[in-house]
């Protein structure tokens, strides 16, 4: 019985810490951006840009509406740039079509952990 609980107390309080890593950076490093797959042409980007806060803006605001509500502001973090852009052609529109699809994936793992 003491071991029941004291895993049950070990569990809330896993529960009730902020994770190791808040939702802007999982954010931050799951963009395409930092996949490299965002275009070098300003016009493609900012268009590439469009897209991606048309299918996800809305999704990103609920969950950093959620992740405030639990964990409180967020302090941010030491970012390591790592996104570069790629030439416009066929095959880095393809990657920026799966860099969104993977995107999707990943943010619905994280929607998940905030229901």
């Amino acid at each position: 019985m003491v071991k029941f609980l004291a895993l049950a107390v070990f569990l809330q309080a896993q529960s009730l810490s902020p994770p190791a890593q808040r939702l802007s950076e999982r954010l931050y490093y799951a963009h395409p951006y930092q996949r490299g797959v965002i275009s070098c042409d300003r016009k493609v980007a900012k268009r590439q840009q469009r897209e991606f806060e048309r299918r996800f803006g809305s999704r990103i605001a609920e969950l950093e509406r959620k992740d405030i509500a639990r964990w409180g502001v967020d302090t941010g973090f030491d970012a390591i740039a790592l996104g570069q852009c790629s030439r416009r052609n066929v095959i880095s529109d393809r990657r920026f079509q799966t860099a969104l699809r993977k995107f999707a994936v990943d943010l619905s793992a994280i929607e998940r952990e905030y229901h």
